[in-house]
């Protein structure tokens, strides 16, 4: 598991409007009498957005004049993103994902 950005930057830089994010961790209730175990993300797993945190970030948007315009976003970011538009990818044994930076919804 990573403790700083600086040490997933070392091993997965996202490229172009692409950033790095790590979602929340599932939770996992404990057992019932029955043996189910109930696992849930949030209390927003009942809605359309998720909070992650932005782990990395990409170069920017390249304009048509061929400048690069950097993302507004910086390691440590909170953003809340729309569900399923994220690309899963394995470092260390720990799930993250990328995504475009157009599907990030808000940054808090």
């Amino acid at each position: 598991m990573y403790e700083t950005a600086g040490d997933i930057a070392m091993r997965l830089r996202p490229l172009k409007d692409r950033i790095l994010v790590r979602l929340p961790d599932k939770k996992v209730s404990p057992p019932r009498a029955s043996g189910i175990v109930l696992i849930t993300t949030e209390d927003s797993d009942l809605e359309d957005t998720l909070l992650g945190t932005v782990l990395e970030v990409g170069t920017g948007h390249r304009l048509t004049d061929g400048t690069i315009q950097p993302l507004k976003f910086a390691a440590g970011d909170q953003v809340y993103l729309k569900r399923y538009v994220w690309i899963p990818v394995t470092v260390n044994n720990e799930e993250l994902y990328l995504v475009k930076s157009d599907d990030v919804l808000a940054k808090v």
